[in-house]
């Protein structure tokens, strides 16, 4: 019986690294770069009963409005926008995260420690209504946000199905509490606008109380100039 495999897919290498045109030496550059909580952060991981970590464009500032009233900031990123705060009174953790999937792993392990030692680990990612397949799509579409979960154990959300999937570091968190059958509950919210505002976020305030985390009625955003005018 003959073999039917072909060269088809063959990868085939340069043999001269300057056709690369030094991309390569951009990405080793970066990779040297270790993600490291700010020096003024107190990064000690600490146990909980509950961490709560949400993902998405521009998260910081819906978080920062609706979330973190009665809190204290535990470690930070800056310039990465990630962020860690515990709840006042309470065994919480709440976690921003700037969507950024070129190195959501890295994020993932930075946060491994404190995931870790929390009882419980929910995660909520913002996704583009665009990203969502389903042959059933029709019965979201009068919807601006609807949120389906992976093992969410809310009656009222219904199950991600194939071939949808979590991505981002929330996707490594989830994964790794799964493989070690550690408590973790995951949600994906996904809205047609690319950043929040009062209609989008209100069923993600909704999936917050069902959680039982304390968080604003509603959201605000701050007013921006869509004039786009140059004076």
């Amino acid at each position: 019986m003959s073999c039917l495999l072909t060269h088809f897919g063959e990868i085939n290498e340069p043999s001269s690294r300057a056709f690369w045109g030094g991309f390569d030496e951009a990405d080793d550059e970066e990779v040297r770069k270790k993600l490291e909580w700010d020096s003024s952060s107190k990064a000690t991981p600490i146990s909980v009963d509950l961490m709560v970590l949400f993902e998405g464009f521009n998260i910081t500032e819906f978080g920062e409005q609706v979330l973190l009233k009665d809190t204290q900031e535990l470690c930070r990123i800056n310039d990465k926008g990630i962020s860690l705060h515990k709840l006042n009174g309470k065994s919480k953790i709440i976690g921003l995260l700037e969507e950024n999937l070129s190195s959501s792993s890295e994020v993932a392990n930075l946060l491994m420690p404190f995931c870790k030692l929390a009882k419980n680990v929910v995660t909520i990612t913002i996704q583009p209504k665009v990203e969502y397949k389903s042959e059933n799509i029709s019965a979201f579409k009068d919807e601006i946000t609807f949120v389906l979960g992976v093992n969410s154990g809310l009656r009222t959300v219904k199950e991600l199905e194939a071939p949808n999937f979590i991505v981002g570091a929330a996707a490594g968190i989830s994964s790794y509490r799964n493989i070690k059958e550690l408590p973790v509950n995951s949600y994906i919210a996904y809205t047609d606008k690319s950043e929040l505002d009062t209609l989008s976020a209100a069923p993600i305030l909704k999936l917050l109380s069902e959680i039982g985390i304390e968080c604003a009625d509603s959201y605000n955003p701050k007013q921006r100039d869509q004039s786009h005018l140059y004076m």
